[in-house]
């Protein structure tokens, strides 16, 4: 999601000196903090040393369950859904994991049946569609086409719980030292780009 958004908002602006680096989360932060880096965009997590770095909010997207489109939701309590079925899930270490441990595993004091970990949310929305797993996703992981029977005969369901109220924030970070009107322009425009598409979303 994050990447066409940004270079999109970059070509508006008459400045061409552009060097993109992707990798996970928490090398973007190292990287940010040794100076190697202008700015980074990541996922929120435990890792990110905010007495160093600057940060904001670019969007806040919540987590859903998603499950092959065979899957037949037996309970609507998410604790007994948690303990009774296989997940597959970010390995431990990435930003998403994070949260899904921190806010779901830890507050519930629940555990699933059984975990496989993988290393990108393309991976775990493979394993679902196999149709033995589970997964956490937040709204920024998912399209139309993932989830209309009538598109795609692969679709996933989208478990609806109450008590999953967790959402997953992505965070723009600069060097407390290194201030400019660019970056928080661009942050910006990341933020509204993002809004228009939440517009027309499908939930």
């Amino acid at each position: 999601l994050i990447l066409p958004i940004f270079i999109k908002v970059f070509n508006l602006l008459d400045h061409k000196n552009l060097r993109v680096t992707i990798g996970r989360s928490n090398d973007i932060v190292e990287t940010l903090i040794q100076g190697e880096l202008d700015i980074g965009i990541v996922n929120e997590g435990s890792f990110i040393n905010y007495q160093l770095l600057d940060d904001i909010t670019l969007f806040q997207h919540p987590l859903y369950i998603i499950a092959n489109s065979k899957f037949q939701k037996k309970w609507n309590d998410l604790s007994l859904t948690i303990s009774s079925s296989n997940f597959v899930l970010p390995e431990v270490g990435m930003p998403l994991r994070d949260l899904i441990e921190r806010e779901i595993f830890n507050t519930l004091r629940v555990r699933p049946k059984n975990i496989i970990e993988v290393n990108s949310t393309h991976l775990m929305k493979e394993f679902v569609r196999g149709g033995n797993y589970l997964t956490f996703v937040p709204l920024s992981s998912l399209n139309k086409y993932d989830i209309d029977s009538a598109m795609n005969p692969n679709y996933f369901k989208v478990l609806d719980y109450k008590d999953l109220n967790i959402s997953q924030r992505c965070i723009g970070l600069k060097s407390k030292y290194h201030g400019t009107q660019l970056i928080d322009y661009l942050f910006n425009g990341i933020s509204k780009e993002v809004n228009f598409i939440d517009q027309e979303q499908f939930f």
